[in-house]
């Protein structure tokens, strides 16, 4: 498989490759009509599947868009070796993913399942989050 495919409504499997992190931003996109939602959604999910691609396992990732209420965005690989939020330096190129992550989503975590694992990422309502700030 050398191109996206789509398994069901909200979610996408891609080749674990540098170009499915352009097809995983255009997918979060094109499933959230709140421009701000939307902006933040494309920013975490681009850092996890780029994550997916350079630390994860298999030749597949997939990347699933849920919308309930709050925007979840979960992205699947199947390396059991869970995340860890970097502290990069200020001159560091990369290492900024979960500290990005941790700064915008309104809750995120790592579920394990058999040999892999699923890092995800929830937005709330930009009506809650406003409500929820002085």
């Amino acid at each position: 498989m050398d191109r996206p495919v789509l398994e069901e409504e909200g979610t996408l499997v891609l080749p674990r490759r540098p170009a499915s992190i352009a097809e995983t931003r255009r997918f979060v996109s094109s499933a959230i009509d709140d421009p701000e939602t939307k902006e933040v959604a494309v920013l975490l999910a681009s850092e996890l599947s780029t994550n997916a691609v350079r630390h994860g396992a298999g030749d597949f990732f997939l990347i699933r868009v849920r919308l309930d209420g709050a925007v979840r965005v979960e992205v699947s690989d199947e390396s059991s070796q869970l995340p860890e939020q970097a502290r990069p330096s200020r001159g560091s190129v990369g290492g900024r993913g979960l500290v990005l992550v941790d700064a915008f989503a309104s809750r995120w975590g790592v579920d394990v399942q058999g040999s892999g694992k699923t890092v995800w990422f929830e937005l709330a309502p930009r009506s809650e989050t406003r409500s929820a700030k002085p």
